[in-house]
C-alpha cells in the first residue's frame, strides 16, 4: 500500500486542504494545534475504519454542517483507488476506482481494502495498535503491570484466536461427538433388545406355517363339494328361470291382445263416422260452390266501397283544412301589420339609448385616468413601504446579532478571566523537570556505582580467606606487592569496610532519589495537561478575537441599515415615527384609490345597464325582422296550400256520384249468398273426415287380423307353460340352496382363517426384515461409536496443542521483532546493548558481557531511552506484522535530548528501509534533511 493524497474538507480545523506524499519517509512539520494529527486520524477513517478520537459530530469543524475526507492510495493490485468518508446528517463511505463506484458503506469499504492490500485481520484493530503510534502513547504499550500489557499484545498478535479455538470451538466440538456417543449408546442398547426378539419369532413363524397348510387342504376338499351342490343348483335354478320366463311372456302377450282389442275398436268407430261424412259430402256439393262463387264478387265489391269511403273521408278532411287555412291567413294578415309598427317603436327606443351610452362613457374614462393615477400612488408606497420592511428586517436582524455577540464576548472574556495562566504553571514545572532530569541522572550513576560495590565487595568477602588463592585483583597497589603479604588480611577488612561504608551512604541518597522516576512521570503528565490547557485557550483567545471583529462588522451592518431607512423614508424624526408616517400616508392612499374604484364601478354599472338595454333592443328589432320575414313568407306559402286543396276536392267529388250503385250491388250479392250458407258449411265440416274413408277402411282389417293371430299364439303359451310346471320340483330347489349356503359359510369362515394366518405370516416376514435393518443398524452404530471415539481422542490431543499454539506463535513473532528491534537500537543509539521481550511483554535493556550481566527493565530507563526503544520496536512490529508496508509515528522525538535526536533522525531511514512508506508527525525539524517529502503546516494553510 502507498499512499497517494489526503483530501480534508471541514475536518477539525482543516477547512479545505489537500497533501501529496511519495515513497520512503514523509515528513508532516507543524507546531502545536496545527493539525498534524488530524491528516493521520483521517487516513484511519477512511482507509482502516479506525482511530477517531472523540465523537464523529466533534470531527466537523465549527459552524458546518458536514465534514468530507478522501484518501488517494496505490493498492497492491497495481491499481489507484479512492477512499472517501463524509461526516454529517448524511454520513457515507465509499470506495472509488476512477469514476467506478467500486464499495460502499464502511463494512464494504474495509473489506474491499483488505482484499487489494493483502491485509489480514482487523484492520481498524492493526491501524491503532501496529501501524500508528499516536502521540503520548509510544511507550505506554510498554509500561504498566503484566496484565494489561498481555492484553494488549496478545490483540495484537491474535493469540485469543487460537484460544477461542481451542476453549469455545473444541469444547462445542467435544460436547456434540460426546452426546452424540450418548445418543449412539441408547440406540444401541434399543436395537440390541429389538434384535433378541430374532429367533422367537422364527419359531412362531414355522408353527404358523404348518397350521396354514392343513387348513389349505381342508378348504380345497370343501371347496370339491361346494362345486357339485352348486352344479346341481344351478341346473334346477335355471328350469325356474325357464317357467318364470314363460310365465312373464304370456302376461306380456295377453296385454298385447287387450291393447289390439281396443285399437279395433276404435278403428271400426272412425270407419264409421268417415262413411257418414262421404254422404254429406256427396250431397252439399253443389251449393258449397255456388257460395264460393258470390264470395268472391261481395270481396270485389266490398274493396271498391271501402276505396270511395276513404275517398269521401278524404274529401271532408281537405274541406276542414282549406277552411282552417283561409282562417290563419287573415290571421297572418293582421301579425304583419302589428310587426311593422312594433319595429318603428324600437327603432326611436334605441336612437335615445346611443346617445345616453356616448355620454356616459366619457365619464367613465375620466373616473379611470383619476384611478390610474391613485393606483399609481398607492403602489409607490407600497414599493417604499416593502424597501423599509426589508431593510427594518436586516436592521433588526443585526440588532439582535450585535446582543448575541455582546453576550458571547462576555461569557468568552469572563471565562479566560476566570481562568489561571497555564504558562506560568509551565514555567514552574520546566523548573521542576530540569531539577528531576538531574535526580534521575544523579540516580542511575549511584545505582552503577551501587552495582560495582556490591560486585567488590563480593569479590573481596570470597577472597578475605583464600590467601593461598592468589592475590586478588580487588587490592591497592601496596598489597599487590608479593613481598607484602603479611598485611593482605587486614587490607582486605580495610577495604570491606570503606566500600560498606560508602555502599550505605549510596543507600541513603538513593532511598532519597527513589521517587524522582515517579515524579517525573507525573509532572510530564501535568504538562501534557498544561500544554493542552495553553492550546485550548489559545484557541478561545483566537474564538473571543473573532467575536469581536464579527461584532465590529455587525455594528457596521447596524449603522448601515440605519441610513438607508433614513434615505427611504426621507424624513425626520426616530425611526418609529417615519415608520408611522409612511403608514399614514399609505392608508390615505389607499382610501383614495377604493374611493375612484367605487365611483369607477358605479360609472360601469351605469354604462353596462345602458349596453344591456341596447343589446336587447338590438335583439328585439332583429327578431322583428326576422318575423316579418317569415310572416310574408308564411303567407305566401298558405296561399299556394289554399289552391292546391281547393283543385284535389274537386278531382274527389266527381270520383264519389258511383257509389250509390255499388252499395246496392253489395246487398243484393249478401242476400244471395245467405241462402247458400247451410250446405257450404255442411261441406266444409265434413270434407277432411270423408277423406279418410279408405285409410281406416284397411286400418280395421289389419287390427282384426292381428288379433286372430295373438290369440292363436296364447293358446301355444299356456299348452308349454302348463308342461313346465309339471316336470319342475320347487322343494328341492330349497333344500339344496339351503345346503349350498350353509357350506359357502363354512367356506368363507375357513378362508378368513387362512387369509389371517397370511396377515399374520407378512406380519411376521415384516417383523424378521426390520430385525434384520435393526442388525444392521446395531452394526453401523458400533463402527459409528468406535470412530467418535478415536475423533474425540484426536480433539482432546488438538486441543491441548491448540492451548500452546499461540503462546508458540507469539514466541515466534517475539523473538523476530526482539532481533529486528535489538538491532535498529544498536544502529541508533550506538551502544552494545541488547533489548529483551520475555513472555508477559516486558521490555529489558541488557548489558554486554557474560550471563550475569545486569539486566534493566523499562520502566527504569530514561525517559529517551524509553522513547527509543519503543520506536525500535514499534518499527519492527511494524515490518513483521503489518501487510500494509507502511508506518506512522505521531511526535516520535518526544523526551528524546538534542543529540538523541539527532542519532533517530540519521537513522530512521535504516529503521523503515524495508517499507514502502513511513510517515513521522513531529513539530521537530530535525528530520528534514532525512526526508524525501516534507509538508510544513502553518496557520494560514487551516492545517
Amino acid at each position: 500500500m502507498k499512499l497517494l493524497s489526503v483530501e480534508l474538507e471541514n475536518f477539525r480545523n482543516h477547512e479545505n486542504s489537500q497533501y501529496e506524499f511519495d515513497r520512503g519517509v514523509n515528513l508532516i512539520l507543524g507546531h502545536n494545534g496545527s493539525g498534524k494529527s488530524s491528516i493521520i486520524e483521517a487516513i484511519g477513517l477512511a482507509l482502516f475504519g479506525g482511530g477517531l478520537r472523540d465523537r464523529q459530530e466533534d470531527a466537523i469543524m465549527w459552524e458546518r454542517n458536514r465534514a468530507r475526507v478522501s484518501v488517494t492510495f496505490l493498492a497492491d493490485d497495481g491499481n489507484q483507488y479512492r477512499a472517501e468518508k463524509i461526516f454529517g446528517s448524511t454520513s457515507n463511505h465509499e470506495l472509488w476506482q476512477g469514476d467506478l463506484l467500486v464499495a460502499r458503506g464502511r463494512d464494504s469499504v474495509i473489506e474491499k481494502v483488505k482484499t487489494i492490500c493483502n491485509l489480514q485481520g482487523d484492520i481498524a484493530k492493526t491501524f491503532e495498535n501496529v501501524i500508528v503510534a499516536f502521540q503520548n502513547r509510544i511507550a505506554e504499550q510498554f509500561l504498566g503491570s503484566p496484565a494489561p500489557r498481555r492484553e494488549y499484545f496478545n490483540r495484537v498478535f491474535q493469540v485469543d484466536l487460537y484460544r477461542r479455538i481451542a476453549t469455545d470451538y473444541m469444547k462445542e466440538y467435544l460436547s456434540g461427538l460426546k452426546s452424540e456417543t450418548a445418543l449412539i449408546d441408547g440406540e444401541i442398547l434399543l436395537t440390541g433388545t429389538i434384535v433378541e426378539k430374532k429367533s422367537e419369532l422364527e419359531r412362531k413363524r414355522e408353527a404358523k406355517l404348518a397350521e396354514l397348510e392343513n387348513n389349505l387342504k381342508k378348504l380345497e376338499e370343501l371347496e370339491r363339494e361346494i362345486a357339485g351342490r352348486k352344479t346341481v343348483l344351478e341346473a334346477l335354478r335355471s328350469k325356474e328361470r325357464e317357467i318364470d320366463s314363460a310365465v312373464e311372456k304370456l302376461s306380456i302377450m295377453l296385454k298385447d291382445l287387450i291393447e289390439e282389442a281396443r285399437r279395433l275398436k276404435e278403428r271400426y268407430r272412425q270407419l264409421k263416422t268417415s262413411s257418414m261424412a262421404r254422404e254429406i259430402t256427396a250431397r252439399s256439393f253443389k251449393g258449397h260452390e255456388k257460395y264460393n262463387e258470390l264470395l268472391g264478387r261481395e270481396r270485389e265489391l266490398e274493396e271498391q266501397k271501402k276505396e270511395l269511403d276513404a275517398v269521401s273521408r278524404e274529401t271532408v278532411e281537405i274541406g276542414k283544412k282549406l277552411a282552417e287555412k283561409t282562417t290563419e291567413q287573415a290571421r297572418l294578415q293582421e301579425r304583419i301589420a302589428a310587426t311593422e309598427k312594433r319595429k318603428g317603436e324600437i327603432f326611436e327606443s334605441l336612437k335615445t339609448l346611443r346617445e345616453m351610452r356616448k355620454e356616459h362613457y366619457g365619464d367613465l374614462e375620466e373616473k379611470r385616468r383619476l384611478l390610474r393615477e391613485r393606483e399609481l400612488f398607492l403602489q409607490a408606497k407600497y414599493d417604499k413601504k416593502a424597501a423599509v420592511k426589508v431593510l427594518k428586517d436586516e436592521y433588526e436582524k443585526a440588532g439582535r446579532e450585535r446582543i448575541e455577540l455582546e453576550a458571547m464576548i462576555k461569557r468568552q472574556s469572563d471565562s479566560l478571566t476566570a481562568q489561571p495562566d497555564p504558562q506560568e504553571r509551565l514555567e514552574a514545572l520546566d523548573a521542576q523537570e530540569k531539577s528531576l532530569q538531574e535526580n534521575i541522572a544523579r540516580l542511575e550513576s549511584l545505582l552503577s556505582s551501587r552495582a560495582g560495590i556490591s560486585a567488590r565487595l563480593k569479590a573481596l568477602e570470597e577472597s578475605i580467606d583464600s590467601l593461598s588463592g592468589g592475590i586478588c585483583p580487588l587490592l591497592n597497589e601496596s598489597c599487590k606487592n608479593i613481598l607484602e603479604r603479611k598485611n593482605y588480611g587486614e587490607s582486605l577488612e580495610r577495604m570491606i569496610r570503606e566500600l560498606e561504608e560508602s555502599a550505605e551512604k549510596i543507600d541513603r541518597e538513593i532511598e532519597e532519589l527513589k521517587g524522582s522516576r515517579q515524579s517525573l512521570d507525573e509532572l510530564k503528565k501535568d504538562r501534557a495537561r498544561l500544554e493542552r490547557d495553553c492550546e485550548l485557550k489559545a484557541q478561545a483567545t483566537g474564538e473571543l478575537q473573532a467575536l469581536r471583529e464579527k461584532l465590529k462588522k455587525s455594528l457596521e451592518r447596524l449603522e448601515k441599515s440605519r441610513r438607508q431607512i433614513e434615505t427611504v423614508l426621507n424624513g425626520t424624526g426616530t425611526l418609529e415615527e417615519m415608520f408611522e408616517t409612511l403608514e399614514d400616508e399609505t392608508r390615505e392612499a389607499i382610501t383614495a384609490v377604493e374611493t375612484a374604484k367605487s365611483e369607477v364601478r358605479l360609472s360601469e354599472k351605469t354604462l353596462a345597464d345602458i349596453d344591456r338595454e341596447l343589446e336587447k333592443g338590438t335583439t328585439l328589432e332583429d327578431e322583428s325582422d326576422r318575423e316579418l320575414k317569415e310572416l310574408v313568407s308564411a303567407g305566401g306559402e298558405l296561399a299556394l296550400e289554399i289552391q292546391k286543396m281547393q283543385r284535389e276536392i274537386d278531382v274527389f267529388e266527381s270520383r264519389l256520384r258511383i257509389l250509390p250503385d255499388v252499395a246496392l250491388a253489395l246487398e243484393e250479392t249478401r242476400s244471395e249468398m245467405n241462402s247458400h250458407k247451410i250446405d257450404y258449411d255442411e261441406y266444409n265440416k265434413n270434407s277432411i273426415l270423408a277423406g279418410y274413408l279408405e285409410e281406416y277402411t284397411a286400418n280395421f282389417g289389419q287390427s282384426l287380423e292381428l288379433c286372430r293371430e295373438k290369440s292363436k299364439r296364447i293358446g301355444l303359451l299356456r299348452r308349454e307353460l302348463l308342461e313346465l310346471r309339471r316336470s319342475f320340483d320347487g322343494s328341492k330347489l330349497k333344500e339344496i340352496a339351503r345346503e349350498y349356503e350353509e357350506m359357502q359359510e363354512v367356506q368363507k369362515s375357513r378362508r378368513d382363517e387362512v387369509t389371517s394366518m397370511k396377515k399374520d405370516l407378512d406380519y411376521m416376514e415384516m417383523e424378521l426384515d426390520r430385525i434384520g435393518q435393526h442388525e444392521k443398524r446395531l452394526k453401523e452404530l458400533k463402527e459409528r461409536r468406535a470412530l467418535i471415539e478415536r475423533k474425540i481422542s484426536l480433539a482432546e490431543k488438538m486441543r491441548e496443542n491448540l492451548n500452546l499454539t499461540g503462546e508458540k506463535i507469539t514466541a515466534g513473532f517475539r523473538d523476530s521483532i526482539e532481533k529486528k528491534a535489538t538491532a535498529d537500537y544498536r544502529k541508533i543509539s550506538g551502544i552494545e546493548e541488547s533489548i529483551i521481550w520475555n513472555e508477559d511483554y516486558e521490555v529489558f535493556l541488557k548489558s554486554p558481557g557474560e550471563a550475569g550481566a545486569s539486566l534493566r527493565s523499562f520502566s527504569n530507563l530514561s525517559g529517551g531511552e524509553q522513547v527509543l526503544v519503543s520506536l525500535c520496536l514499534r518499527a519492527a512490529m511494524t515490518n513483521v506484522l503489518s501487510g500494509a508496508r507502511l508506518a506512522i509515528f505521531d511526535e516520535p522525538t518526544s523526551n528524546l535530548d538534542r543529540e538523541r535526536k539527532e542519532l533517530l533522525a540519521q537513522s530512521m531511514r535504516e529503521l523503515f528501509g524495508e517499507l514502502d512508506q513511513a510517515i513521522i508527525v513531529t513539530h521537530d525539524d530535525v528530520f528534514s534533511e532525512m526526508a524525501q517529502k516534507v509538508i510544513r503546516l502553518g496557520e494560514e494553510a487551516g492545517g
